[in-house]
């Protein structure tokens, strides 16, 4: 059959036989690339852009995407927004592909967008008693609301009533929502000290407020 809208011939079994303008048809479709995915977890808004190239050479015309069920749009971005109502936390599917001057299509691709914008809240209900010199034992939890980054980062700071601090643990990032014990040898001086929790999430987001308690040395 012919085609005289783009100027091509073809036979029976698919092959282009002639192009009636003398030119080469296009039967490849374009190429979209991405860039702005995120590794991770983010606490704000995420912009997606893309670039498409079309390999048999009439020209790319427009790049459609969008983000999980909502509608379609035409552009070379898109946004994952990160109200601070929370509404749109938890993970997304963006999806986009490009179509060319013929009318090839390409195939969809996705990616993925997690966003999580509730912060960590620590929890430290109990003091620690520790004789100088032998491990003292923390006892702490962070908590956070899903959809959520599910680890944060803790940090434990030890200061004296006055509020001068006197030392500072780093525990590894670690899962939210279970109970943790952080032993440490005490060679603090004897008397009474508050230790304080807080807490950085995967995705960024600090505590809403820290959680301290009483470590008493004898």
């Amino acid at each position: 059959f012919t085609d005289p809208l783009h100027g091509w011939a073809v036979g029976t079994d698919g092959t282009v036989l002639a192009t009636t303008t003398g030119g080469v048809p296009d039967i490849l479709p374009p190429v979209t690339t991405v860039s702005g995915v995120p590794a991770g977890w983010r606490n704000r808004q995420v912009v997606l852009s893309f670039s498409a190239v079309d390999p048999g050479g009439s020209g790319v015309v427009a790049t459609h995407h969008k983000v999980d069920d909502g509608a379609w749009s035409q552009g070379t971005a898109c946004f994952v927004r990160a109200p601070a109502d929370h509404k749109n936390d938890g993970t997304h599917t963006v999806a986009f592909y490009s179509v060319d001057a013929f009318g090839n299509e390409e195939a969809e691709q996705t990616r993925t967008v997690s966003i999580d914008t509730r912060r960590p809240r620590p929890r430290a209900p109990n003091a620690a008693r520790v004789t100088r010199g032998r491990t003292a034992t923390l006892r702490y939890r962070i908590d956070d609301t899903a959809p959520c980054a599910g680890t944060a980062r803790p940090v434990i700071k030890i200061t004296k009533l006055g509020g001068r601090l006197v030392k500072t643990l780093k525990p590894a990032a670690q899962p939210v929502g279970k109970w943790r014990k952080l032993r440490f040898t005490c060679k603090l001086a004897r008397g009474t000290y508050r230790f304080t929790v807080y807490a950085t999430d995967a995705a960024g987001n600090r505590q809403t407020k820290t959680a301290s308690n009483k470590l008493v040395v004898r």
